[in-house]
């Protein structure tokens, strides 16, 4: 429990599965969401709610492949990057890029502006969650927002 958010509730990923995602990925998707193209442009696949999630709802966490920082190279994809810290400095990297490793979350989308988001991301234990900021209703899109200097980079 966050001594600031308090309690969250978890996205029951043991509702089942969503069959529609299958058109566009092999990864298994929660029922309470699917993937389809994205409402923003440019950016492929996204996450939409099915039904409502709640405020405070804890999504997560997100998979993929561990990468220590020396073996990212400059031309290295890091579209699906996450960087976890241990003690306030970089500790490593998690890429949810490969299919084989990642989950759907790496199907959720950067927000086009900060009023635009319903998700923050959080870091617990080495690994990274996604929290609901507000009741996301079915049909809307699960947006994070990464910064104004992330969103530039993506000509948001």
């Amino acid at each position: 429990e966050c001594p600031v958010h308090g309690p969250l509730l978890p996205l029951d990923e043991s509702l089942g599965w969503d069959r529609a995602s299958k058109a566009f990925t092999s990864i298994l998707v929660p029922s309470q969401v699917t993937i389809k193209m994205s409402s923003i442009k440019n950016a492929g696949k996204g996450v939409f709610a099915k039904e409502l999630i709640p405020k405070d709802t804890r999504i997560g966490p997100y998979k993929g492949e561990a990468f220590k920082k020396e073996d990212v190279k400059d031309d290295t994809d890091t579209s699906y990057f996450w960087e976890i810290k241990k003690n306030g400095c970089e500790a490593y990297y998690i890429d949810g890029k490969n299919e084989e490793h990642g989950n759907w979350m790496r199907f959720v989308n950067c927000a086009r502006t900060e009023t635009e988001q319903n998700l923050i991301s959080f870091q617990y234990h080495g690994d990274i969650y996604y929290r609901t900021i507000k009741h996301i209703t079915p049909g809307t899109e699960l947006l994070v927002w990464y910064g104004e200097e992330y969103a530039k980079a993506l000509g948001l």
